[in-house]
């Protein structure tokens, strides 16, 4: 390993050095996928749960909730149409064609995490799991998205853009095996190593979105109309959960303990919901609800009925539940209001948390064939020249978009600056707009409280303490510090 290495060129040679390992010990397997299992577990809860269910294991036997549940699982399992109670995309860390899914940490939230000291890493997911209230789970195939970090200035500026043929004319055998398809993309460029050591195939796919992750992590608003969400490895939640209630310690779970929380964007904006985890029974016929009620409860059971509801939620300790907020009810409505629940048998809880079948593991790590499309994006995005990292920054900098907004609210002078001509000079490359508000506190404080109001800026570098959702640093938020992969 050479000395004075980058921190891009770093991750990136120990990324390969890891893989190429785990590719040797499944066989140098032509799929170039590898899916492995680590204890890695998210999210945080799931540590605690595990902690809390050995403790006290064994020293209570959940007396109310066995004596509450005796005979219900018959009805729980006659044959009724199962409702399905959670959706999570599996995703995987990409780098070229290289695919790596790891069945114990799969979420976005997670992979973003790691992705941020791996600048030619992609996130992919084209597989999702559906938990079902009946206990099963079910892997669906879906269209594949591949996930790219929009980077502010781009990490590997050092590194060289040269074309394909530059690329086939200085290293034959390196690239005699290249698909036809791809030879015939003319204007196709390649990145390589400053010291002309190392190639690196970067082509855009159609499957490409290009998401900030630095601020999808810290919970900002983004520019990007979609939806798509963050949580995910709930089989661990799921298999913790079910071990802290085998081992007695239902009744000692706090709140805290049975909830997790669902991190969602749509078109931009972050939103977040609270589900709790509880073991008991969705959609009881009156009968068997009025045998199972709280005293507390019962009354409010005999007015629903009088109402003509025929189905109810309760908890194994006999509380009734609203059931348009049961994730695990016919009646669940998702746009009601607060906390959702998840409420099932133990014996669903065990049966989620399960390992994955030997079959979805073969099945994700099939070989994938991706659809290639000309074009630079994503070359430009990690590896861009000095001038065009400029220019790509003028364009997108929400801070250069706020300012140039000024004069169209009636703010034409600040700090006794024309703001119009200001604008033009920043534009027209005479100075930054770090430099500006470095220059002008008052201009400093304007621009970013507009900034913060509207858009954070996108995706510091990430190897840099740079400001985090505000550019200068004289008005302080949060700072961005480095994450190192463990």
């Amino acid at each position: 390993m050479k000395e004075n290495m980058s921190l891009a060129e770093l991750n990136f040679q120990c990324f390969n050095a890891v893989f190429n390992l785990i590719m040797r010990n499944i066989g140098n397997s032509p799929s170039c996928v590898a899916v492995i299992k680590t204890e890695c577990a998210y999210p945080v809860m799931v540590g605690k749960l595990q902690q809390q269910a050995a403790i006290t294991a064994g020293r209570s036997q959940n007396s109310k909730l066995l004596a509450k549940t005796n005979g219900l699982l018959t009805h729980y399992q006659k044959p009724a149409p199962s409702v399905k109670v959670y959706s999570e995309r599996v995703w995987g860390l990409k780098i070229s064609k290289k695919l790596m899914f790891d069945a114990e940490n799969y979420a976005l939230q997670a992979l973003m995490e790691m992705a941020l000291n791996i600048p030619v890493a992609k996130l992919y997911s084209d597989y999702v799991l559906d938990y079902y209230s009946n206990g099963e789970i079910k892997y669906r195939k879906v269209a594949p998205i591949s996930c790219v970090n929009l980077f502010r200035h781009p990490p590997l500026s050092d590194w060289n853009i040269i074309s394909l043929h530059q690329a086939q004319t200085m290293f034959p055998q390196m690239l005699k095996g290249l698909p036809n398809d791809l030879k015939a993309w003319k204007d196709t460029k390649v990145l390589m190593d400053k010291d002309a050591r190392q190639l690196f195939f970067t082509f855009d796919e159609r499957s490409d979105i290009y998401l900030p992750f630095n601020c999808v992590l810290h919970g900002n608003r983004i520019r990007y109309q979609g939806n798509f969400k963050l949580s995910g490895n709930l089989h661990s939640v799921f298999a913790s959960f079910a071990k802290a209630v085998r081992n007695g310690n239902y009744d000692r779970l706090s709140d805290d303990l049975r909830t997790f929380e669902q991190v969602y964007y749509e078109n931009g904006e972050p939103k977040s919901k609270k589900i709790r985890l509880l073991v008991g029974f969705a959609d009881l016929p009156y009968q068997k609800a009025l045998d199972m009620v709280c005293d507390a409860d019962l009354a409010q059971l005999r007015q629903a009925a009088a109402r003509g509801v025929q189905t109810f939620s309760l908890t194994a300790n006999g509380e009734l539940l609203d059931s348009q907020k049961v994730r695990t009810s016919r009646l669940f409505n998702s746009a009601t209001e607060g906390e959702q629940i998840i409420l099932a048998p133990q014996e669903v809880y065990e049966s989620w948390g399960q390992e994955f079948s030997p079959q979805f593991l073969q099945t994700l790590g099939v070989k994938r064939k991706y659809e290639y499309l000309p074009g630079n994006n994503f070359l430009l995005n990690i590896a861009a020249l000095p001038q065009k990292s400029i220019a790509a920054s003028k364009q997108n900098s929400a801070e250069l978009q706020r300012l140039l907004t000024l004069p169209s609210i009636g703010i034409k002078t600040v700090d006794g600056v024309d703001v119009v001509q200001l604008g033009q000079d920043i534009v027209a490359g005479k100075l930054t707009i770090a430099e500006a508000c470095k220059k002008y506190n008052k201009l400093a404080a304007l621009v970013e409280d507009m900034v913060e109001t509207q858009y954070s800026c996108e995706s510091a570098h990430y190897s840099t303490p740079e400001r985090h959702s505000r550019l200068t640093g004289a008005y302080s938020g949060r700072v961005y510090s480095d994450r190192v992969i463990g």
